[in-house]
C-alpha cells in the first residue's frame, strides 16, 4: 500500500515480474487490481511462466483490465517445454492458453493481450518454425523471441549458435 501510494500515481506503466515469478506472491492480483482499478495506471501487465494461475485467477486477470499477460514459452512440445521450463507442465500452459482464450471471449475483451516471450538457442531452434502450428489457435499479439545470450551462473549452461544455425535463425525469423 506504502509503494502505491508513493509511486503509482506518477507511475504509466507497470510489469510486474520479469526475471522473477510473480505468482508466487499470493496477493499478485491485488497489486494489479490496485494499479488498474484504484491508481489508473494505464499500462499494466504481468510476465509470468503462468504454472500457478488459477481458472479463477484468469476470470480474475480479465475482469481487472490487464493490459498484457506475457508468457515465457521455449518449446513447442511438453519435453522441450519441460526441459527448459523447470518444474512446469506443458499441460498446465496449454491450458492456462485455453481458459485465457475463452474467458476473454466470454466477455468479449481482448484484455489482456497476450505477449509469447520465447527464448531461442540451439536446443529449440528447429521447433521455432512450427511454432505457430501447435499455438496458432489462440491470439497471440505479440511473439517475442530472442536469442539465448550468456547472463552468467544460469541454469543452463550457454554455447553461441553456429554460423549456420544463425542462417537458420534467420530464415525461421523470416518465415515467422
Amino acid at each position: 500500500e506504502r509503494l502505491a501510494t508513493m509511486f503509482f500515481p506518477k507511475t504509466l506503466q507497470l510489469i510486474i515480474g520479469c526475471a522473477s515469478e510473480p505468482t508466487l506472491y499470493k496477493n499478485y492480483l491485488s497489486i494489479i487490481k490496485t494499479a488498474k482499478n484504484e491508481y489508473k495506471v494505464p499500462f499494466v501487465g504481468i510476465t509470468t511462466n503462468g504454472q500457478l494461475i488459477s481458472n479463477d485467477d484468469v476470470v480474475s486477470l480479465v475482469r481487472s483490465k490487464l493490459d498484457e499477460i506475457t508468457i515465457s514459452v521455449h518449446g513447442t512440445n511438453a519435453t522441450t517445454y519441460e526441459e527448459f521450463m523447470v518444474n512446469a507442465s506443458f499441460d498446465k500452459l496449454v491450458n492456462l492458453l485455453s481458459n485465457l482464450e475463452l474467458e476473454k471471449s466470454r466477455v468479449n475483451s481482448v484484455l489482456p493481450r497476450l505477449r509469447i516471450n520465447y527464448t531461442v538457442n540451439r536446443h529449440n531452434l528447429d521447433e521455432l518454425s512450427s511454432f505457430f502450428d501447435v499455438f496458432g489457435k489462440y491470439t497471440i499479439d505479440t511473439l517475442q523471441v530472442r536469442p539465448m545470450v550468456d547472463v552468467g551462473h544460469t541454469a543452463f549452461p550457454h554455447r553461441p549458435m553456429t554460423s549456420v544455425e544463425l542462417n537458420q535463425y534467420q530464415s525461421v525469423i523470416a518465415k515467422l
